[in-house]
């Protein structure tokens, strides 16, 4: 039960994350564009293949990885939850990234698990 709620909220604060940047990503070129509405489209598409689309497939696969092997959720929540639960706070506030957490969560090396 305690991990469909993190699942949960898990998965809002990631909305919330990844919405805020991409508001973040437009505002800055609009701005940087003026008012051409070609220019502007292709900048932001291409900003986000650059910032957010490969950190969204990582996500995924995270999530994979956490929430859906039934059988060994159970324990690898145990062993590692806590853990898990900190770093992705640290991705959702922006200290951190999909790609740091699954090869180092603390960026000196030591991986997730």
């Amino acid at each position: 039960m305690w991990t469909r709620n993190l699942a949960h909220v898990a998965g809002e604060a990631e909305r919330i994350s990844f919405a805020v940047r991409s508001g973040r990503l437009a505002a800055r070129i609009l701005w940087e564009t003026g008012s051409d509405p070609q220019d502007a489209k292709a900048l932001y598409h291409a900003g986000l293949q650059e910032t957010m689309l490969d950190e969204i497939r990582l996500g995924r696969r995270l999530a994979r990885l956490l929430f859906l092997p039934r059988k060994i959720r159970p324990v690898t929540m145990r062993l590692t939850g806590q853990r898990v639960a900190e770093r992705l706070a640290d991705v959702f506030c922006g200290v951190s990234t999909y790609r740091k957490l699954m090869a180092s969560p603390r960026g000196r090396g030591r991986p997730l698990s």
